[in-house]
Parts: C-alpha cells; structure tokens; sequence
C-alpha cells in the first residue's frame, strides 16, 4: 500500500512539474502564486519561496494535524541542506504544544519540515539531490501530533 501510495506522489509531483512548465511563461510565477489556499496558512513575505497550495486540518480525532504544502523557488543559490523558513501555520488550533520535526519522503529524496509551537514552518533536505531544475517545485505532506 505504501509502495502504491509513493508511486502515486512521484506521478502528482511530475504532472505538477509538467503544468508549472507549459502553463505559465517564463519569469511570471504570479499567477500561480495569486491563486493558492491561503486560509490557513501564509507564505514567508521576504523569502525565496512562493506557495503554490496549502492545506491544513486536524484529523477527526483532534490529536494531529496534517499538514500540506506546496512550495516553488527560482532561486539557483539556495543552500538546500540549510533549514529555511517558509511561512507560518495562520490558526493556533494547529500549533503543537512542542516543536514538531517530521520527514517527508519523495522519491529518493527526504526533506525535514519543523514546524515550532508558534506555527513556524522550516523545511531542509535531510537526504538527496537537491533539485537541478529552476523552478523548483517541491510538495511537503506530513503529519503531526498536537
């Protein structure tokens, strides 16, 4: 199942891929960025990254969040290994009594993502290859405990 599952994230990371590329023109990011979710969470202002999407919900039981992102650069000089900010969780119903660092696993990359008790986001590559392609589209699915 879980096999199936990481199949099915690396075909919705390339179509994404794909649509970034053929759909907006060079250097015009805006459009995208113009329509992302931004309910429940806000991208960094002065960073290097934009948000394409967001989600952000607390599971049925009301003991974790899960959290979804996904995030673009078209910055070449980006220390990937570096923990960077991204931007804040909105709504405190989603912090987390306690800083909260999970793993996000795409394809043969693995990307950390901390989230601390004020709803800051911060992502680095924990294993991999960064990406060689500019922009860089990187999607980040993970859960938490609150």
């Amino acid at each position: 199942m879980e096999n199936k599952n990481l199949r099915l994230q690396s075909i919705c990371f390339f179509v994404l891929q794909f649509v970034v590329f053929t759909t907006i023109t060079a250097q015009d990011y805006s459009k995208l960025a113009d329509k992302a979710d931004t309910l429940n969470f806000s991208l960094a202002k002065s960073g290097d990254w934009q948000l394409l999407n967001s989600y952000v919900a607390v599971n049925k039981s009301k003991d974790s969040v899960l959290l979804e992102l996904i995030v673009m650069t078209d910055k070449k000089n980006i220390d990937w290994k570096q923990e960077q900010y991204i931007g804040n969780i909105k709504h405190n119903k989603f912090f987390s009594k306690s800083d909260k660092v999970a793993l996000c696993y795409l394809l043969n990359d693995v990307y950390r993502l901390k989230v601390d008790t004020n709803g800051k986001c911060y992502f680095s590559l924990e294993k991999g290859n960064p990406p060689s392609v500019v922009p860089a589209v990187i999607p980040l699915r993970v859960s938490y405990k609150l």
